[in-house]
């Protein structure tokens, strides 16, 4: 199998949220093979600004570089109208953390949060030690 192994965590706060999340997920199916998701489940806001979010955690091998992974998310964002003022107005149309890249853990602190350690726990993860470099 060619590529390389990722876990995503996606999420969003709006009132289309669940239609939100479901769509990036079928996005995200067809692009990775071994596609593995948690169910999406509801949590609340953990800056406690916003209304609770919908978040799915889901893996599998991505055929392309994490630059061209990265600029698919950052674009998906834009489309769905987040901005730099999203996350300080509590409002989120769309969150997507790339957390594991290649085996690499990209962001820590993202992967210790408690509303991603609960999808993880749903999907198969090939890298339990990827807790080993970060790379932001």
């Amino acid at each position: 199998m060619n590529g390389e192994y990722t876990v995503i965590c996606i999420g969003s706060n709006t009132a289309t949220k669940h239609n939100t999340v479901a769509g990036i997920l079928s996005e995200l199916q067809s692009m990775l093979t071994d596609f593995h998701c948690s169910d999406i489940y509801e949590n609340d806001d953990d800056t406690g600004l916003g209304a609770p979010y919908v978040n799915a955690v889901c893996s599998g091998i991505f055929d392309g570089s994490y630059e061209t992974l990265a600029e698919f998310a950052s674009a998906r964002e834009k489309e769905f109208g987040r901005t730099p003022q999203s996350k300080p107005s509590g409002i989120m149309p769309l969150d997507i953390d790339i957390i594991i890249f290649d085996g690499n853990l990209i962001c820590r602190r993202q992967s210790q949060k408690p509303y991603f350690l609960f999808g993880l726990k749903q999907i198969p993860v090939r890298h339990h030690t990827c807790l080993l470099t970060p790379k932001s």
